[in-house]
């Protein structure tokens, strides 16, 4: 959200729109919320937590020229898939609003999701639950927070490989005169 104050906003004008300012989101608010829900699925194509998957081949493969006996180990590189040029336009720009709720971008949410948790039999038995608790942190904290830098430029980093993040950043209560936590 650092590096996207517009994306920040949006989200969080969504959330007071439906939520208000006396209470934070729950999850009967997810239907209502979905720039939010689209946060989150850019989010997951953005980083995705397993970025190569592995499988051993059941049985001899042929790929172009090349010859895979059984139980050879091949990796998709789930990354890759997610940053496909000729998929998704501006692959390296983080762009919510790319799933629209039409038919174009309902696949596109369906590809992500596929790729970041699996496909077929093996697609990841907590999918639902790591959703639901990527979803109600998200919007936790931009209900209650504004995400702020520290004024430094904030370089990322290229490739797979993303090094470690040296900057800091600030949050600001945006709820200040409630108090949610019960000590």
């Amino acid at each position: 959200m650092v590096q996207n104050p517009v994306v920040q906003k949006k989200a969080q004008v969504e959330i007071r729109h439906v939520v208000g300012t006396g209470r934070l989101p729950v999850h009967d608010d997810r239907p209502n919320l979905p720039f939010v829900e689209t946060v989150m699925t850019e989010v997951l194509r953005c980083c995705p937590a397993v970025p190569l998957a592995s499988r051993a081949l059941r049985s001899k493969e042929r790929y172009g020229a090349f010859e895979l006996p059984k139980g050879s180990l091949v990796m998709a590189n789930v990354w890759a898939m997610l940053h496909d040029h000729e998929r998704f336009e501006d692959p390296d720009i983080f762009k919510p609003a790319r799933y629209t709720p039409d038919e174009e971008g309902a696949e596109l949410t369906r590809f992500v999701y596929a790729a970041a948790f699996g496909f077929g039999r093996r697609t990841c038995p907590g999918r639902n639950f790591a959703t639901a608790s990527m979803w109600i942190i998200i919007a936790t904290v931009l209900a209650a927070f504004d995400i702020l830098p520290d004024g430094d430029k904030i370089d990322s980093g290229e490739g797979v490989d993303v090094p470690s993040l040296q900057y800091e950043t600030g949050a600001l209560p945006l709820l200040q005169s409630t108090l949610f936590l019960q000590m």
